[in-house]
């Protein structure tokens, strides 16, 4: 590959120095404490060191969004690094971060599987299509964020092959 930018490694080094600056918000701080409560009581094992190493992830995510601060949004991010298990603390972790940190992408997920099993289970089209919806007015109700567009886009594309496939029925 060729690249067409280079960084200097004396921009890394001011760079990092920035993060390590970056405040968290006492919100933030408020849904960390939160986070790790929730996160012991599920079973996710996490040590100080990694709790430490994960702060300074939190605030490279936000520095890398360009914010002045560590916002709860930010901490999103904690779900790729506050387990240890392969098999069941990822899924356990994302769960609890989404839920504390950015409920309204919870909701969106949420709202996802709630449609997949629409499609899926529904008794008729006409139910699916009115289930559906009911779902696309509750995505649209959402906080903007990538994981609304999303679902969105895909519970829009499901509506869509439904009604094609009511109308064809129909004929």
């Amino acid at each position: 590959p060729k690249f067409s930018q280079t960084i200097t490694l004396a921009e890394v080094e001011q760079a990092h120095k920035e993060v390590l600056n970056l405040p968290l918000t006492n919100a933030a701080k408020k849904i960390m404490w939160e986070l790790c409560s929730e996160l012991d009581k599920q079973g996710v094992l996490y040590g100080d060191r990694r709790l430490g190493k994960a702060i300074t992830a939190v605030r490279a995510f936000a520095y890398l969004k360009q914010a002045k601060q560590v916002e709860p949004k930010h901490l999103e991010i904690l779900q790729h690094v506050l387990w240890s298990d392969p098999t069941e603390m990822p899924k356990k972790c994302a769960e609890v971060v989404l839920k504390l940190s950015c409920p309204d992408a919870a909701k969106a997920n949420s709202l996802l599987l709630e449609a997949e099993d629409v499609v899926e289970k529904a008794p008729s089209i006409a139910h699916c299509l009115v289930k559906l919806d009911q779902i696309v007015t509750s995505l649209e109700s959402l906080e903007d964020s990538s994981r609304k567009s999303k679902a969105l886009q895909i519970v829009l594309a499901h509506r869509k092959e439904k009604h094609l496939e009511h109308i064809g029925a129909k004929r």
